[in-house]
């Protein structure tokens, strides 16, 4: 199923675009839909949960059912299937949901690649020569044919920016609503404090940021006034209660020179301040209305423009437009205003809702983000033969775009990507302590043999990657996976020479040293419990058969070694088995001889054996995960509770626990180059 473009019901799906089309006609497909339809096509005829949709779609932001339900139902109803006599999604009750269509062959053709779009790659290893020349020839055709088309057609934009977004801010915490100065050298913005939140700012490029002024909000949006100094100003709440508008003047070396109030406004909370116009000046909307106030001699007035059924309105950089947005039943309805003629230059519907819009330096174009969770930036232009139509700037797979920033200069917008902080811990001899402390999700760790390596996945570069941190020397990426993934298991070989990677369906074989990775001739889907017995032989649980067996890596055989078995593990020379049912605990020898009856008071909970011990994690809806030991009496002792997976609980050298926790949101602000 890995295949870019996918056949099914006559729909023809282009995974790597997100686009869908219908005998040449092109259907809309919003963002969210792409990838819900992608994750069940990857698992064609089996069962795909609500969490492993939650997981994969929403990349860990906490969605109720009912949202995944409605997002199902708009993704049929663009499909035309009926959830009463389903054709392609076929709802599995108190389950989840499978794709059932059948998959018609489709025959690939390249065709001319416009600028900025990824380049074809012809693997040729292995494939018969002739069969080669002769798919050349074919496509060297198709591809003057479509170059013949591409001719008559008029100009296109590109579809997407080819250069990735990256971080430029490093603090743990939420980071927010970033100001850019038109230097294009600091950086201003919303952070975390020990007492709350506060204003900071920042050389770009740099990790060490200083804090200027406290907050008593996040929702508070600085906004740098001038490149020949470093002034700004803000909204805040004071002391009273009522919300002003303040202008801070700093020295050079970012100390706070004076902080006074320009402006009092009508609300109860903050509210955001935007300038523009040559004399310079502050617009905003409260309570009371929309207003524009000259900054050089605070002259206020009611702004060009006041919408009361509007959710947000900004003027242009050259004060000459206005753009507001309005809630409709499809969406949102975005309309920019043209001061000058008194005409309305633009209004697009957009199909799902958004907060708000940022203008361009030249006032010629709109920023919005995709529906919410939003991975997608949009640019719409204004002027031109190319009015109205929206241009893909960048998108994410490391967590969800949450707002963008007032956009500075011509080169550059900065946004902030949202993402729950997962980070490594350990458990060693009662004491806890963080092994992996990063912005980033770090997950699913494993610790080598040696205890000299920690083995954990990151999506620290975009896609799910195995990283590797030592004692000797920084973490560094192991793999280079090609899309998007989700790394559900790590297991050290016993000489700590090879990974074992459970990704996706997929399972790998990866050499520490060399990185060469193997790809296993196996489905891990129904497969569980992976370990290594030697340096090349592996065991696993079947759940379809309750069986375990084990694979030999060199020679590809399998071989049955017990059934009526939901999950293994073998630890020092014995096997500890749980049965089918999922309630009885044994210990057997290599021969598979019972020695010992563990617990007969599993009850479907899953354990894990470390150092002797017996650990087993309670997972309860009402309750925090909690891990407790298993002691001679059958009592259970809390070990461990809340804020961490337990499925990511592994053991370790010495006695020790490592797994992953959930410390807190993050949230960072990024910077994509225009050009």
């Amino acid at each position: 199923m890995q295949a870019s473009l996918v056949k099914f019901a006559g729909f023809l799906f282009n995974r790597e675009q997100g686009t869908l089309s219908l005998n040449d006609e092109f259907i809309h497909l919003e963002h969210q839909q792409s990838k819900i339809l992608s994750v069940l096509i990857d698992n064609k005829d089996r069962v795909v949960t609500r969490d492993q949709i939650a997981e994969q779609v929403w990349q860990g932001i906490v969605v109720e059912d009912n949202t995944i339900s409605k997002a199902i139902t708009r993704l049929r109803k663009v499909l035309n299937d009926n959830a009463k006599s389903p054709q392609i999604i076929k709802t599995i009750p108190k389950k989840g949901y499978k794709f059932i269509a059948e998959i018609e062959p489709h025959v690939e053709v390249l065709s001319k690649p416009v600028k900025q779009e990824p380049k074809f790659q012809f693997p040729i290893n292995g494939l018969n020569p002739k069969l080669v020349i002769g798919a050349v020839v074919l496509l060297i055709a198709a591809w003057v044919l479509s170059d013949a088309i591409v001719q008559k057609q008029p100009p296109q934009l590109p579809s997407s920016i080819s250069r990735p977004p990256k971080p430029i801010s490093f603090r743990e915490g939420v980071e927010l609503n970033a100001h850019l100065h038109a230097d294009k050298k600091r950086l201003i913005f919303v952070g975390d404090t020990d007492q709350g939140y506060g204003v900071f700012t920042k050389n770009v490029g740099e990790a060490t940021a200083k804090a200027l002024v406290s907050l008593t909000s996040r929702h508070v949006y600085p906004k740098w006034l001038a490149i020949d100094g470093y002034s700004f100003v803000y909204s805040d709440i004071d002391a009273q209660g009522q919300c002003q508008i303040y202008k801070v003047m700093l020295e050079t070396d970012s100390r706070v020179q004076s902080s006074v109030s320009i402006a009092s406004c009508s609300s109860d909370e903050p509210v955001e301040v935007f300038y523009a116009g040559d004399p310079v000046s502050l617009f905003w909307s409260d309570s009371a209305g929309s207003w524009q106030q000259t900054l050089q001699d605070s002259r206020r007035k009611a702004s060009p423009r006041n919408y009361s059924n509007s959710k947000y309105q900004m003027p242009s950089p050259d004060a000459r437009r206005w753009a507001y947005l309005t809630d409709t039943a499809d969406g949102t309805l975005i309309t920019v205003y043209d001061l000058k003629r008194e005409t309305t230059l633009l209004t697009k519907q957009l199909p799902f809702v958004i907060s708000h819009v940022k203008w361009a330096k030249n006032s010629d174009a709109l920023y919005h983000l995709g529906e919410h969770p939003a991975n997608q930036l949009f640019r719409v232009t204004l002027d031109g033969e190319h009015q109205g139509e929206q241009q893909l700037m960048a998108s994410t797979s490391v967590g969800v775009m949450t707002s963008i920033s007032d956009v500075q200069t011509e080169n550059s917008i900065e946004f902030v990507i949202s993402a729950v902080d997962l980070d490594v811990h350990q458990m060693n001899q009662g004491v806890e302590s963080k092994l992996v402390n990063s912005p980033f999700s770090d997950y699913n760790p494993a610790m080598a043999k040696s205890a000299n390596q920690l083995a954990f996945a990151s999506k620290r570069t975009g896609s799910a990657q195995i990283w590797i941190q030592s004692r000797a020397v920084s973490p560094y990426q192991l793999t280079q996976f090609e899309r998007a993934s989700y790394i559900f298991d790590i297991a050290w070989s016993p000489d700590d020479a090879k990974l074992l990677v459970k990704r996706n369906s997929s399972l790998h074989v990866i050499d520490i040293e060399t990185k060469k990775d193997t790809v296993l001739p196996l489905n891990s889907d129904t497969k569980v419990a992976w370990q290594w017995l030697s340096p090349t032989l592996l065991a696993y649980v079947d759940t379809t058969s309750q069986s375990l067996f084990t694979f030999d890596t060199a020679t590809e055989d399998t071989t049955l070694l017990r059934t009526n078995v939901s999950w293994a593990q073998y630890h020092k020379g014995f096997w500890y088995l749980s049965d089918a049912d999922g309630n009885d605990l044994y210990k057997f020898d290599r021969e598979m001889v019972v020695q010992e009856t563990v617990s007969t008071a599993l009850r479907k909970r899953h354990w894990l054996v470390n150092n002797d011990r017996v650990y087993l994690v309670n997972i309860n809806a009402n309750e925090p995960s909690s891990l407790a030991e298993l002691m001679k009496d059958g009592e259970e002792l809390l070990v461990l509770s809340g804020g961490f997976n337990p499925m990511s609980m592994k053991s370790a050298p010495n006695g020790a626990l490592v797994f992953h926790r959930i410390s807190r949101n993050e949230a960072n602000i990024y910077q994509l180059k225009l050009n």
